[in-house]
């Protein structure tokens, strides 16, 4: 096997030709696709068969693994036209039976030829994307991370490819501007975000206000963030789809209740390690059972916000009562009317909007019982906490 498959490349230009059968292997492939076996047909199998083995050729003699994952790339290209038309045809569930059959007999082949690995990059971002268009969220982006590994592993081996930077997977998982088939996602979140940054800078008074270009340099692009940065973007998704979801009475259900516990403690996570980096950054000693207390004690004092000492009465054994350990429904209604003064001072926004944080981290730690205000004022809490996380990315 693999006489049948040619090709040839180009290193200074990074052209690549690729025949199967004297045809040129994306035309191949997608004509072998136009019957109604698809993956099933045997030729397809022995088409990739035939690539694969040249890939472990190019591996075993070569040691060029740039250009043996731009081999398996163009195999997956070919298979790309056929998943287009699934997906005109608004045949998703079909489409998502097409690559995950693809990435079946990827790995058969892997099996039968360890250690040698067939670069996936490229079938993982079809997948996510078409996970992602039915709205399976959970799936789409362990595909896109999947995605992302593969890219990671094939970065010091191509880097000519600003790999994972550049790779669509990763500018999708980090909400960034760039060459990507996903960009119409990464629009629709950007937008949303605008959107929010936009509500963050009129209600602090900044000398200088946020960008969402700062926001892209201080968190989405930080690489000591990357997971972080991961976990957000996986939750500001679902964001969007909840605020546009049509459904009358959407936190009814006791389900869709500890859903939005869990999204809101997501939230808080994400907003605590971004203030420890901070902290972090600023060459504070960080204790190993570090909390999010720390960071807010840290950024307020930092920030001349206030101190320390007067902080930790205010959360204590003020009017607020414990913001520590009282459940939400006690505290959050308090420290959203911002109306609170200590020790005869105005209280700055930027406390109360942090506390928010401090609070139903705690509470979502320890706790599945569903407070109401988590659904009453769900709307005012979500809007709270990525003020918070502005707040934490501003301090970076």
């Amino acid at each position: 096997m693999g006489d049948e498959f040619q090709f040839n490349y180009d290193r200074s230009s990074k052209t690549l030709n690729c025949l199967y059968k004297e045809e040129d292997l994306v035309s191949y492939a997608q004509n072998l696709l136009r019957s109604n076996l698809v993956v099933r047909d045997p030729r397809v199998k022995e088409m990739c068969f035939n690539v694969f083995d040249k890939i472990r050729e190019i591996n075993s003699h070569h040691e060029d693994e740039e250009l043996a994952a731009r081999i398996a790339s163009r195999v997956f290209e070919g298979f790309a036209t056929y998943w287009e038309f699934l997906l005109y045809q608004h045949q998703e569930t079909l489409a998502i039976k097409f690559w995950t059959e693809v990435l079946s007999l990827v790995k058969e082949w892997e099996d039968y030829n360890k250690p040698i690995r067939i670069h996936k990059g490229t079938l993982y971002f079809f997948l996510a994307e078409t996970y992602l268009l039915v709205g399976e969220r959970d799936l789409g982006f362990i595909n896109l991370y999947n995605g992302i590994e593969d890219d990671t592993r094939l970065a010091p081996y191509a880097p000519d490819l600003n790999y994972p930077d550049c790779s669509p997977g990763y500018l999708t998982a980090t909400m960034r501007v760039g060459s990507n088939q996903m960009q119409f996602l990464v629009d629709d979140m950007r937008t949303k975000l605008q959107e929010y940054i936009n509500k963050f800078n009129s209600d602090f008074n900044r000398s200088r206000p946020l960008t969402i270009a700062d926001f892209d340099t201080k968190f989405l692009s930080n690489k000591d963030l990357k997971n972080v940065v991961y976990f957000f973007v996986y939750n500001f998704l679902y964001l969007l789809v909840v605020e546009r979801s049509t459904f009358p009475d959407f936190f009814k259900s006791q389900f869709a209740r500890l859903k939005s516990l869990d999204f809101i403690f997501n939230l808080c996570l994400i907003v605590d390690e971004t203030l420890k980096r901070a902290e972090s950054n600023s060459k504070a000693t960080i204790s190993s059972k570090h909390h999010i207390s720390d960071g807010i004690k840290w950024i307020c004092n930092s920030r001349n916000w206030m101190s320390q000492n007067d902080l930790e009465k205010f959360w204590k054994h003020g009017p607020l009562g414990s913001v520590a350990n009282d459940d939400p429904d006690v505290v959050i209604p308090k420290v959203l009317a911002m109306n609170i003064t200590h020790n005869g001072k105005t209280v700055p926004r930027e406390i109360f909007t942090l506390l928010v944080a401090y609070n139903l981290r705690n509470y979502g730690g320890h706790n599945l019982g569903q407070q109401n205000i988590l659904t009453t004022h769900y709307t005012e809490i979500i809007r709270t906490l990525l003020m918070s996380l502005f707040l934490s990315v501003e301090a970076l």
